[in-house]
């Protein structure tokens, strides 16, 4: 047993052994205390859709005091996903000095996300300069608009503190330049240390293309899994879609959910 403690390294151990028990404890058994430990000791469902305070969540840690650097705004993902994000930037930086890169944004709760949308389904924010309540009167088409970009609340991966933006939120930042040796060091070792890009070019279905989204696959499969086992499928009335346009927008929930890239399922 000594000999086979040895051979795990630490670095493996933390990106998939412990997600991996997790993920056969929370199928086998009733939702035990080490499972409560995993979700922060609420219910999985909230958890998934996001009604939860991070700062308050014991699985969660704030970026900052992790030592992962982020812009100026407080942020907050679980510990475990922030451990390989450090990990992971370390070597960038070690790897390209003069080339910063940065989380500008992280867990988000259902609140943030209901603002984020209400917002832009009002008018309030322009989406790509244009008032979406004056230019589009139809609720179907004015939610796959926003949806091309924006997720509604309680469906967003940045519910599930395992997912991270990058230094911009235009896809031609990291085209050229600074941004496209980000994308591509990304694109060449983020595996290794366990995140994926769920929207890459070329899916059939779903959000556009981001190639400032990166997430912490270990444990984004598991509360996928969850997602789909406790909320898919549900009304939206059920699922607590209290939104602007939830009735037209709630439908297409599962297909925005699961319309990712094939490396994060």
């Amino acid at each position: 047993m000594i000999g086979i403690c040895r051979i795990i390294s630490r670095k493996y151990l933390s990106l998939y052994i412990v997600p991996l028990f997790f993920a056969i404890l929370c199928f086998f058994c009733p939702y035990s205390s080490a499972e409560k430990d995993f979700y922060g000791s609420i219910d999985i469902e909230q958890y998934v859709t996001g009604r939860f305070d991070p700062s308050q969540n014991k699985a969660f840690i704030s970026l900052k005091e992790a030592g992962v650097p982020c812009d100026e705004k407080q942020h907050f993902l679980r510990k475990d996903a922030a451990a390989a994000l450090k990990e992971m930037l370390e070597r960038f930086h070690r790897e390209n000095p003069g080339v910063g890169i940065f989380v500008r944004s992280s867990t988000r709760t259902f609140q943030d996300q209901r603002k984020i949308w209400n917002d832009k389904w009002d008018g309030t924010v322009l989406v790509n300069g244009v008032n979406l309540r004056k230019s589009i009167a139809d609720p179907g088409k004015r939610a796959r608009e926003i949806l091309r970009y924006s997720s509604m609340p309680g469906t967003s991966r940045h519910h599930w503190g395992t997912d991270v933006d990058f230094n911009s939120l235009a896809n031609s930042y990291f085209g050229k330049g600074k941004g496209k040796v980000i994308f591509d060091w990304l694109c060449a070792h983020g595996a290794e240390y366990g995140f994926c890009r769920p929207y890459t070019e070329g899916r059939q279905s779903g959000y556009n293309e981001e190639k400032w989204h990166w997430s912490y696959s270990p444990a984004a499969k598991i509360f996928l899994a969850d997602w789909n086992k406790f909320v898919s499928g549900k009304a939206g009335t059920d699922a607590g879609a209290q939104f602007h346009g939830a009735r037209e927008a709630w439908p297409l929930a599962s297909l925005y959910v699961n319309s990712i890239n094939e490396d994060c399922r």
